[in-house]
């Protein structure tokens, strides 16, 4: 593993139970660097959201290890990480509909700890991002009030929100139409290239796979197609 690797996981299983055992990973392994963009793409079924769930330390593997910076990802650890280190983008938004749009995104920073009031490093940064993803005018609207695609750009904003090392996204086009979707994809890569993000997104789409600098399929439990490192 190279010094400037973000996040690499070594020989990541996962099996599930219930109803019946199956195991969905078996043995991935992965290296994200810096401002890159990586795109997961296969079947369905075949487990990219539980592999971006474990490597956003949302799941926790059967085996196998995570780091971050080089530094093992542990049960006292990844608390800081998630809240600090990274951003996630789902398919839903997974906004608060009954709350404005800006104190969305200050609701990371309060989690971070971080002060939130109207002349804080924060809250000059929400409004910053609101402005970046095309949603200032609406920063006191309650979520609930807007578009589909709106949400989506409020949930690109929010994930850059406490300056993350990297960000995650799990089909966060998928309910969108065409066109909408092609616009959060471009403004999902440039977000990133611009604020110097990694990103990782699991995708059924060719298109916006495409315009990652990487793109892995995960077929059989295993992450294919991955050139080696090139860094």
């Amino acid at each position: 593993m190279t010094t400037d690797c973000i996040l690499s996981a070594k020989n990541i299983h996962k099996s599930f139970f219930h109803p019946k055992e199956i195991t969905v990973l078996k043995g991935v392994d992965l290296e994200i660097y810096p401002s890159e963009t990586v795109a997961i793409i296969g079947p369905s079924g075949s487990g990219k959201s539980t592999l971006l769930h474990i490597l956003a330390t949302l799941e926790t593997p059967s085996s196998g290890d995570l780091s971050f910076f080089q530094t093992p990802v542990t049960a006292y650890s990844l608390s800081n990480i998630r809240n600090t280190h990274m951003g996630f983008v789902f398919q839903s938004g997974n906004l608060l509909e009954e709350y404005s749009l800006i104190d969305n995104l200050l609701i990371k920073a309060k989690i971070a700890r971080k002060r939130t009031h109207k002349n804080s490093h924060s809250y000059k940064q929400a409004l910053l991002l609101l402005e970046k993803v095309g949603l200032l005018h609406r920063q006191n609207f309650y979520v609930k009030y807007l578009s589909g695609g709106e949400k989506q750009r409020a949930a690109i904003a929010r994930a850059l929100m406490n300056d993350p090392k990297i960000i995650l996204a799990d089909e966060p086009t998928g309910n969108l139409d065409m066109a909408s979707a092609e616009n959060i994809q471009k403004l999902l890569i440039n977000c990133c290239k611009e604020f110097q993000k990694s990103l990782i997104v699991v995708t059924h789409d060719m298109h916006f796979a495409n315009l990652c600098d990487r793109k892995l399929e995960l077929r059989e439990g295993l992450l294919i197609n991955e050139p080696t490192c090139h860094k």
